[in-house]
């Protein structure tokens, strides 16, 4: 069977739909992670506005990339720029879109161990997202996959990178993401692992890459 190759776009000012369909995207991607599901209490909407916002603070202070086959936006990438601090746990809309106990797990052990991620790095959370552009979610929906869409939405920020000499920082729940960042030049820096009250425990690694040389095998459209 053949495929048409998706078109990447940078979503710039992006209407409101077109923003609703790069959640979905992110929604549909992650549908059964049973990390998301922990982290957002098993609400819908509290999962779709982590994105929402995860692509609001992007587009304000970062880069949004959708992967469309044709009219249909398929796979999305969202990036902070450096000297961007933004964190998903820390925005009061998402906070307050959680139950009383997920909102407590936040504050009493997943912040504090996220900051520990970074410190058994050896680096400083702030001044590490700080200092390097950040992926924030990447995801393809399940029919359009191992097409290499992630790879030129990894590969599309990463070259922008590489010519601002930038460093590019992911965390990832999964180790099947760890090994595919590796292949595209990330190095493991530390592991936590974190458990989840009513729900299951899960890892996060911390992945860097140094500033390098990126094969230019994507093109981006306006």
């Amino acid at each position: 069977m053949s495929y048409s190759t998706p078109v990447l776009r940078r979503l710039s000012a992006s209407s409101a739909d077109e923003i609703g369909s790069a959640v979905q995207v992110l929604v549909d991607a992650y549908a059964g992670d049973q990390t998301i599901e922990a982290m957002t209490a098993e609400l819908k909407s509290a999962k779709t506005l982590m994105f929402r916002r995860s692509i609001e603070e992007a587009l304000r202070s970062g880069a949004c990339y959708v992967a469309y086959d044709g009219r249909e936006a398929c796979g999305v990438a969202v990036w902070l720029s450096p000297r961007s601090d933004w964190r998903f746990h820390e925005d009061p809309a998402f906070l307050d879109a959680l139950t009383d106990d997920v909102r407590e797990w936040y504050a009493d052990h997943f912040t504090p161990n996220y900051e520990k991620l970074y410190t058994h790095s050896g680096s400083d959370s702030t001044e590490a997202r700080r200092n390097a552009w950040k992926l924030l979610w990447l995801g393809v929906v399940p029919e359009r996959r191992r097409r290499g869409i992630a790879r030129r939405l990894i590969e599309t920020a990463t070259a922008m990178a590489d010519e601002e000499r930038e460093k590019v920082i992911v965390e990832v729940t999964n180790p099947e993401r760890v090994s595919q960042f590796q292949r595209y030049g990330f190095k493991y820096r530390s592991v936590k692992n974190l458990s989840c009250g009513r729900f299951p425990g899960f890892p996060i690694w911390y992945l860097e890459r140094e500033p390098g040389t990126t094969p230019r095998s994507s093109s981006v459209q306006p």
